[in-house]
């Protein structure tokens, strides 16, 4: 047995749609950290990067390990991630994930199609009272 034998294997393939994981990648955001996407995408995977080489008395197969994908110029990361931060995209699954924000001037907007759901928050505002005290 060896370290990475439970690992999951994935099949990719060139030209499939994949999600990249949002761990490694600094994303401009104002407030907390843990409601930003935990995945990104959609991309296409343009090309292996580099190949697994079989252990001794595997087969003789060499099993990609790192992919090029199709990033927008907007992202300024390397174009090539590793097996473990990719996941295949379903197309049709129940979520799905956030579209590419579309930079003007340098800053990252979104187009907003409909809003879905509103809350008001009403916030108790306790009244300033003075108090004068009276002689008797």
């Amino acid at each position: 047995m060896h370290a990475g034998d439970f690992q999951r294997r994935l099949l990719l393939l060139l030209l499939d749609e994949v999600l990249l994981s949002s761990k490694n990648i600094r994303i401009k955001h104002t407030g907390t950290p843990k409601l930003l996407p935990k995945w990104l995408g959609t991309f296409t995977i343009l090309g292996h990067a580099s190949h697994h080489r079989p252990r001794e008395g595997e087969p003789g197969y060499l099993e990609p390990v790192s992919f090029k994908l199709d990033l927008p110029e907007s992202m300024r990361v390397h174009d090539v991630f590793h097996a473990s931060l990719l996941k295949p995209y379903v197309r049709g699954a129940n979520v799905q994930p956030p579209p590419m924000p579309t930079v003007v001037n340098g800053e990252e907007w979104f187009d907003v199609d409909q809003i879905l759901n509103h809350r008001d928050c009403k916030i108790h505002v306790r009244k300033a009272t003075k108090h004068i005290a009276v002689a008797t």
